[in-house]
C-alpha cells in the first residue's frame, strides 16, 4: 500500500483493501490511511474525490472510526469543506485534525 501511495495509485490502493477483506484480513485504519495517501497525491486525477468515499464508507461498513490521521488525510486529499461533509455523510467521527493519536518516535 505504500508503494501504491507514493505513486499516487488512487484506485488500486482502495482496490487491495478489498482485495485484503475478501482473502480475509480485516484493513486497519492505518491501511486506509496509506490509501488515502494514494488519494491526496492523486489529487490531479478527477476519480481520487470518489475514492475517498469509498474508502470512507469501507471504513465505516468495517466498524471502523476515523482518527485524527485518516481525519488528517481526508482532508490533505480533498480538501476541508468537502472532508466535513464526506466524514458526516458516512457518519465518521472527525476528530481534532491536530496532532495525532499515535505514539512519535523520539
Amino acid at each position: 500500500l505504500g508503494g501504491l501511495a507514493d505513486r499516487g495509485h488512487a484506485r488500486q490502493a482502495a482496490d487491495w483493501l478489498g482485495e485484503m477483506s475478501r482473502r480475509g484480513f480485516k484493513p486497519e485504519p492505518d491501511d486506509y490511511c496509506q490509501a488515502l495517501r494514494a488519494c491526496a497525491e492523486a489529487q490531479e486525477d478527477p476519480e481520487h474525490a470518489a475514492v475517498v468515499e469509498d474508502l470512507l464508507r469501507a471504513m465505516a461498513d468495517e466498524g471502523l472510526q476515523a482518527d485524527k490521521e485518516v481525519v488528517n488525510r481526508v482532508f490533505s486529499a480533498v480538501g476541508a469543506r468537502r472532508a466535513r461533509k464526506l466524514l458526516q455523510d458516512v457518519g465518521l467521527q472527525q476528530g481534532n485534525r491536530a496532532g495525532s493519536t499515535r505514539k512519535r518516535r523520539r
